[in-house]
């Protein structure tokens, strides 16, 4: 069953910033991971971002996994997958008729990883294949035919600041201005804030925000 989280920002710097949301892997490890959810913030506001967390295949042609506007890339496609199930976190990847397109495949997956197989009809190097949650992009890399990519699912949330676009590849600073995400038992909700220093406060749930 799909879970619905949200965060609640609000900017006490005097700046502004966009604001963004990515998945890291074990050991906070960045390998492919792209801003996944981005809202930029003006000073003394707040932004908020929902979620559920159903997970999809995507790809995109022109490389860019930027989802403001569709027109960013010339092609892309996105088909539902899940962790837990042999059959559905395995697809196949396929270029025919001068087009992309993700395909069934007879081989078994691994639980709790997810696989992509492309085939040999895949150019090198002129897509980008990945993962998503609710519909964005969290990982990706570049294709290469007759390879299969798999990706180990992300295990903390990060939200951080500075200047992005959602599908921007997470670098060393928006990851050392970052901060985890840690819902409790039976928590969906979490407020943060970032003070004037640019800091970030201890995110907190919702309700003990409220309660302040």
């Amino acid at each position: 069953m799909s879970g619905k989280y949200s965060i609640t920002i609000e900017n006490k710097s005097a700046n502004t910033f966009d604001f963004g949301v990515f998945q890291t892997g074990e050991n906070t490890n960045l390998s492919g991971a792209v801003i996944w959810l981005c809202k930029r913030c003006h000073p003394n506001t707040c932004v908020s971002f929902s979620w559920d967390t159903e997970y999809c295949f995507f790809w995109a042609e022109k490389g860019e996994m930027k989802q403001r506007k569709s027109s960013e890339y010339s092609a892309w496609g996105k088909e539902p997958a899940d962790p837990s199930n042999q059959d559905k976190c395995i697809i196949g990847f396929t270029y025919t008729d001068g087009a992309y397109e993700f395909e069934q495949t007879s081989q078994k997956g691994t639980p709790g990883v997810l696989q992509i197989v492309q085939d040999g009809m895949i150019p090198a190097g002129k897509a980008v294949i990945g993962i998503g949650m609710s519909g964005n992009c969290i990982k990706c890399i570049r294709t290469q035919p007759n390879t299969t990519a798999e990706f180990e699912l992300p295990v903390e949330y990060r939200v951080t600041f500075g200047s992005m676009n959602m599908g921007d590849p997470v670098n060393n600073v928006l990851m050392q201005q970052s901060v985890p995400l840690k819902f409790p038992p039976n928590v969906f909700g979490l407020t943060l804030t970032l003070n004037e220093d640019n800091t970030w406060s201890d995110p907190v749930s919702l309700c003990q925000h409220n309660a302040v």
